[in-house]
């Protein structure tokens, strides 16, 4: 997981532009995602009943730190679930950028894949991709509400499914059509299909639909717990779905993290390789 934020974060020294442009966008779209979800956490935590209209020049006042020790005493549990609901959103944001990278350089520049209309569940794609942001943003809104938070992360687990489903037919449609596959006098052929191989094993042969079922029984046990009350008549205690809802994040981006680290790490031996590739040519057609 650190990784993972690591390599978002970090600036590459390169005089590629484009890398340059993505690597802003990312800054970008981090400043615009952050202030979203403090506006949303900030309301629903009530912050400005604990510390006013204070300017940040107020901020030395001795009062703010009583009314930050106030804040953190009485809405510690919304903090902290507010921290990993916006670090699960980030993970999605940055996992989503990098795969579509990978995705790109799965076919060769000859003849890649064109018509959009030909995609399984192309008309899913849009619906997904803004279906998980709001699904994200709801379930910020209701950090203080676990059953309503429940009922969205099972819909957003949901929408996973489904796009992972599309993800594994769309590959294995153009993995076994002739059209898509590189041209022998493509010299990058055998990268590609090492490409291949490794995004097969990423999307195709891992478990990624129990994975989601798995977070889908703990979402549900969660719920359960925070309705217990009034559905089952017994009380639990009010930290412990927060608790089941942390873990099993934790749980999932560990092992998200497990094997996206499998893949990157495959992937970089493959350009590495492809590199020492291209430098040896270039080498051999200068002598």
């Amino acid at each position: 997981m650190i990784d993972i934020f690591r390599k978002f974060f970090k600036k590459k020294k390169s005089s590629d532009v484009g890398e340059d442009l993505r690597y802003y966008t990312r800054l970008s779209d981090l400043i615009v995602s952050a202030g979203l979800f403090s506006m949303i956490f900030s309301f629903k935590l009530d912050v400005t009943e604990y510390f006013g209209g204070s300017s940040l020049t107020e901020i030395a006042d001795a009062s703010f730190f009583s009314n930050l020790g106030n804040f953190l005493s009485s809405q510690w549990l919304l903090v902290i679930f507010a921290v990993f609901v916006f670090a699960w959103y980030l993970l999605y944001k940055i996992a989503v950028k990098n795969e579509t990278e990978i995705l790109v350089r799965l076919y060769s520049q000859f003849n890649p894949p064109q018509g959009w209309e030909d995609l399984i569940g192309q008309k899913w794609v849009p619906l997904l991709s803004v279906g998980i942001t709001v699904a994200f943003l709801g379930m910020a809104w209701f950090i203080d509400d676990v059953t309503k938070f429940c009922l969205i992360m099972l819909l957003l687990n949901l929408m996973d499914v489904r796009g992972n489903n599309l993800m594994r037919q769309n590959l294995t449609r153009h993995f076994e059509d002739e059209k898509y596959i590189p041209h022998p006098e493509d010299l990058h052929k055998p990268f590609i299909m090492r490409r291949r191989e490794v995004a097969r094993d990423y999307w195709i042969w891992k478990p990624q639909i129990e994975r989601i079922t798995i977070m889908i029984f703990f979402t549900l046990l969660a719920f359960t717990l925070a309705s217990s009350e009034d559905v089952f008549g017994f009380d639990s205690w009010d930290w412990l779905p927060y608790l089941v809802i942390i873990l099993t994040i934790i749980g999932n981006e560990y092992v998200m993290g497990k094997w996206r680290t499998e893949r990157d790490n495959a992937l970089d031996l493959i350009e590495e390789d492809q590199t020492a590739h291209e430098v040896e040519m270039i080498k051999n057609q200068t002598e």
